[in-house]
């Protein structure tokens, strides 16, 4: 399906896009709001400037997909695979997350508050600038990745794996719930 067909479809009231392939496909300016898309294809795909709230992209392959300024508020991206994604400026918002798979995925100056990515796979993950404040990792796998200028508040990483993590400059943690079970002052 090419983006014309997946607008027009879009448009004419269907939702349900479950399975379909859809990789490689350029969306810009693109209203999904609602769409299911579990289970569908969508890796090296691009999304500019669009809103996807409450989209289900649960399953969903999502390689190297690429996403700037898209408003995913309250997404189901659970299951997701998310690997070597590029998010710039993404809104997700109390999305889910929860065993997504973002290994070597890129997360620049994103919004994820509240936002739950338990059990999630962060492993080498680049994540630079942005809000997470009382985001869910508990369990996330957050080994070898990259932090920096980064609002992690009340964040919640119980028994996250943060072997070899390194934090750079500007990242906050304040009243984060720590991997050992301390809260940061």
């Amino acid at each position: 399906m090419d983006a014309n067909e997946l607008w027009d479809r879009y448009d004419a009231g269907e939702r349900d896009f479950r399975g379909e392939d859809l990789r490689g496909i350029v969306l810009e300016g693109i209203i999904l709001d609602g769409a299911d898309l579990s289970g569908a294809v969508m890796t090296e795909v691009i999304i500019y400037e669009s809103n996807l709230i409450r989209v289900n992209l649960s399953e969903a392959n999502l390689q190297r997909i690429d996403l700037k300024e898209v408003n995913l508020e309250e997404a189901d991206l659970h299951g997701a695979d998310l690997r070597s994604a590029r998010l710039l400026e993404v809104f997700l918002g109390q999305a889910n997350l929860s065993q997504a798979n973002l290994s070597r995925t890129t997360i620049l100056q994103s919004y994820l508050c509240e936002t739950n990515l338990s059990s999630a796979n962060l492993t080498e993950a680049r994540l630079f600038g942005g809000d997470w404040t009382g985001a869910n990792l508990t369990e996330a796998n957050l080994t070898k990745a990259e932090l920096g200028s980064l609002n992690w508040s009340r964040i919640n990483l119980t028994k996250a794996c943060v072997e070899s993590i390194s934090i750079g400059e500007e990242v906050q943690l304040t009243g984060a719930l720590m991997s050992d079970g301390t809260i940061h002052d």
